[in-house]
């Protein structure tokens, strides 16, 4: 009997952390961007174009190509930008990053200033040789599964097997004083 009420109460406990908990987390939005570049591979002298988006007013943007072109870095500021690079003829399979760097106010001190930024690789390939014609970036790895998000799969991961094992814990309990 005293055991089923620490169980219960245990699991209360653990019920009133996590609801506490999770309000704070829902009113913070952690700054994010995202990269999507079309295509991902192409032939050279060819374009590909693109688009950075973020959840922060970027004061800055500044997209780099360090691949097969003559064009240099392009910039902007809002939340949003769209670009555009030409590719140069390659007579060797080359791939290039394309970087996306968006900098805001991070709102911690009067001068504070941060910067996001994400990567996606391009395959040039040189003319008439078929490539990998993906249509988008792969997955982490690149091995086309799921992108990384970012997201604190840890503490869930060990949040789980916590709740978990207080659970099992309490059957086990609950069975032995049945019997």
């Amino acid at each position: 009997m005293i055991t089923q009420r620490i169980s219960a109460a245990v699991g209360a406990a653990v019920l009133v952390v996590l609801g506490s908990a999770t309000g704070a987390f829902a009113a913070y939005e952690a700054p994010t961007i995202t990269l999507e570049v079309t295509p991902t591979s192409l032939p050279g002298g060819q374009s590909f174009s693109g688009t950075a988006t973020s959840n922060q007013d970027c004061s800055s943007w500044e997209i780099t190509f360090d691949g097969p072109t003559t064009e240099g870095a392009k910039n902007g500021s809002g939340t949003s930008i769209d670009f555009t690079y030409s590719t140069t003829e390659v007579e060797d399979v080359e791939t290039g990053t394309v970087t996306a760097v968006c900098t805001y106010d991070d709102g911690t001190r009067a001068t504070a200033a941060a910067n996001l930024s994400r990567s996606v690789d391009v395959t040039v390939n040189p003319t008439g040789v078929a490539g990998p014609t993906d249509g988008g970036s792969t997955g982490a790895g690149g091995d086309y599964g799921l992108a990384n998000t970012g997201g604190p799969n840890m503490w869930l991961a060990i949040g789980g097997a916590t709740l978990t094992a207080i659970g099992a814990g309490a059957v086990i309990r609950s069975r032995r004083v049945a019997a």
